[in-house]
């Protein structure tokens, strides 16, 4: 019977003891690949002492990580939620695929990592039969929100990049909105099937083991590849697809757009220089033609002209003084539009160097169990576990290196956090009114 399925997470966070399950029995035991039934407690038991103080060891590193791993999430995204939903200016259509990617990775640190966790240190699951099935799906549907939004991004820089007029009129706030919903009630939708098989089984020892019980083998296997196609591959093929069009179409236009303001200084400066000239010409002609003039006459025409040359080095200077901002603000757009790209495309490729080992696995473990048995412990694959967790607190890392306006906003929320806590100790020890804003 196929008991495990996508991100049932549980089954691959084994004590490392390299066990084997084939199968669960009526009564909630174990059937190894030997035909033999025993519990855990026996295999654990039949052990040498080294190899339960590698097993303490491993199990302490795991803590230790998972408990590293889930502070750093928690801060992070919860900081870069409280910036994104406070800071009115940083509310575009980029950003709120970003808050919504903060909000699935905190609660797939919070679903995720300790209801994982301590199952396996107590080697029981001790929340109940509704916590499991709700754990599970949620766990799930995180993932597959996450590659939802990831697509969403590189679709939304695609069309904002290469087709700007055509996007113009659907790239708001209120569209990034119905298709981030959409993302999530189509993540509920495909991951329901974890929801319908997962169990809450009673080994031999009276503990509990939260496991995903498919009725047919077949069926468990069909759904896997499934979601390997709908979560991972697609998604995968196609942002590589948009980002490539992207960097294409970046480095067509990048030449253009900075020899465009150079152009146009070139003819505004020919304008310029050709209006003096032509003063001149006209000026020559006239004098030929009026040359029995009085004296006063071509006093006047002098100082004429001068303000005419005067008048001409003032808008040749203001000509190029513009143009010289233009340029300027035209190579900053340039430039912020690379670091975003760049930003955006490290974040896609974190995500997917996080997930492929832990899809290539669960993939593995539904075609050929034994097989993978033989060649994957539990403690290794509990470090897949890890790295896929390791995803959910690396993007504000990210935007802090990559983003300045992400930085400078992360830095002023701490001297904000840092001011009230001063001010709010300073206030009460003066009997003040501990009311303040930053």
């Amino acid at each position: 019977m196929n008991m495990e399925n996508l991100l049932n997470l549980t089954s691959f966070l084994e004590d490392g003891n390299d066990m084997n399950m084939n199968s669960v029995t009526e009564d909630g035991r174990f059937e190894f690949d030997d035909g033999n039934v025993t519990s855990i407690p026996e295999v654990v038991r039949g052990g040498n002492f080294s190899r339960r103080l590698i097993i303490d060891i491993g199990i302490e590193l795991r803590i230790t990580f998972h408990a590293l791993i889930f502070i750093l999430a928690v801060t992070g995204n919860s900081l870069v939620i409280t910036v994104l939903a406070k800071n009115k200016r940083m509310r575009t259509v980029t950003n709120v695929f970003l808050l919504n990617l903060a909000i699935s990775d905190l609660l797939l640190a919070v679903f995720c990592i300790p209801f994982t966790l301590i199952p396996v240190i107590l080697r029981n699951f001790i929340f109940g039969p509704v916590m499991c099935v709700l754990v599970r799906y949620l766990q799930a549907t995180i993932v597959a929100v996450n590659s939802f939004t990831l697509l969403a991004l590189s679709l939304e820089r695609y069309f904002a990049i290469c087709h700007p007029l055509r996007s113009r009129r659907w790239q708001t706030l209120s569209h990034a909105y119905k298709i981030i919903l959409g993302g999530w009630l189509s993540a509920l939708f495909f991951t329901l099937p974890v929801a319908i098989f997962q169990r809450l089984r009673t080994m031999r020892n009276g503990n509990k083991l939260c496991i995903e019980i498919w009725p047919d083998k077949t069926l468990g296997k069909v759904y896997q590849i499934f979601l390997d196609i709908i979560l991972f591959l697609l998604p995968l093929m196609m942002m590589m697809v948009a980002y490539s069009l992207i960097a294409k179409t970046l480095s067509v236009n990048f030449d253009k757009d900075l020899a465009l303001p150079t152009q146009q200084g070139n003819k505004s400066k020919s304008k310029a220089r050709n209006e003096p000239s032509q003063r001149k010409q006209d000026s020559s002609s006239t004098t030929e033609l009026t040359n029995a003039s009085s004296n006063s006459i071509n006093d006047s025409y002098s100082s004429e002209n001068r303000t005419h040359h005067s008048t001409s080095r003032s808008v040749s200077f203001q000509t190029t003084e513009s143009l010289s901002i233009q340029q300027v603000q035209h190579e900053r757009s340039l430039q912020n539009k690379k670091r975003v790209i760049k930003m955006l495309f490290v974040v896609v490729l974190e995500f997917f160097i996080c997930w492929t080992p832990l899809f290539t696995i669960m993939t593995w473990e539904y075609l050929d169990r034994r097989t993978l048995s033989r060649h994957l412990s539990g403690m290794a694959k509990s470090y897949i576990q890890l790295l896929a967790y390791t995803s959910s607190c690396c993007n504000p890392i990210t935007y802090c290196f990559m983003n300045s306006r992400f930085r400078q906003s992360f830095i002023s929320a701490f001297q904000c956090r840092y001011i009230r806590v001063h001010n709010y100790k300073a206030r009460t020890a003066m009997g003040l009114d501990v009311s303040t804003t930053c």
